[in-house]
């Protein structure tokens, strides 16, 4: 409180009651308001950005961070500059806010709910996940909702509030593509053949998007089928899952298919 009495009296020395002079400087403490949020916003950005931050990087984080700022600043600003009684104003907006929480439940709601999946991480931007149904990858947590994109190139916008009281699964990242095979052939020499089913996906995934993990083999089980298994990688770019899949399905299906017995013709 000092240091604001001390800018008020600085003020009023400065613009001596003289209005214009005092719209001057709000303009001033403005435009200082602006660099600081700016500021503000791309270092919380750039923090938000790193793996270990314990806070998600979500739009709603920065948007309390920018309504903080400007919130505190416009206070300045009519306390020092136009003589506004802040406490007063303040008291009149606690009456009133219980009037105004009655009336907007859910959007009140659906930011909470926000808020509570950010700080929990529930969920995060980049998440595959589950929830009601909905199926994709988390984009963004907004004021009010939660916007996922799903494999069909869709858009899904989910309220904050339904994120925080339904159950949310977790997927795998649409980065970690898993093609399961059947091996009909001899399997005399497997080790041999999964080497060449690991090459061969490698190839097959690497004209359709860059890998970021080599291919592996795995085998689960004998059915009667064949010999069951996956093959197992990691892609750069989700989004290009199915055609990666799709790719390494096309190319292997030669090496695990049974050659067919050729039939003996009757002279």
């Amino acid at each position: 409180m000092d240091v604001m009495k001390s800018l008020s009296d600085l003020v009023t020395q400065i613009t001596d009651s003289n209005v214009i002079g005092r719209i001057i400087i709000a303009a001033i403490i403005v435009a200082i308001l602006a660099l600081i949020s700016h500021l503000l916003v791309k270092t919380l950005q750039r923090l938000l950005s790193i793996e270990d931050t314990s806070l998600s990087q979500a739009s709603i984080v920065v948007n309390i961070v920018r309504i903080v700022v400007w919130g505190l600043g416009v206070c300045f600003i009519a306390d020092v500059c136009f003589d506004v009684n802040m406490n007063a104003v303040i008291a009149a907006l606690g009456v009133g806010g219980i009037a105004i929480s009655l009336g907007f439940q859910n959007t009140l709601s659906n930011l909470f709910g926000g808020l509570q999946i950010t700080v929990t991480h529930v969920v995060k931007p980049g998440d595959n996940v589950s929830v009601s149904g909905n199926q994709g990858v988390v984009k963004d947590i907004n004021w009010s909702y939660t916007t996922i994109h799903n494999t069909n190139n869709q858009t899904v916008i989910i309220p904050n509030s339904v994120m925080a009281s339904n159950a949310v699964t977790h997927l795998p990242s649409l980065r970690h593509v898993s093609v399961p095979i059947v091996v009909k052939k001899d399997l005399k020499n497997l080790d041999d053949l999964a080497d060449q089913i690991a090459k061969t996906a490698l190839e097959a995934a690497k004209s359709v998007n860059k890998v970021t993990k080599d291919p592996t083999v795995t085998f689960s089980k004998v059915g009667d089928h064949g010999l069951y298994g996956t093959i197992s990688l990691m892609i750069k770019d989700g989004s290009k899952s199915t055609a990666v899949s799709d790719a390494i399905t096309r190319a292997v299906a030669p090496l695990i298919q049974k050659e067919p017995v050729a039939e003996r013709v009757e002279p």
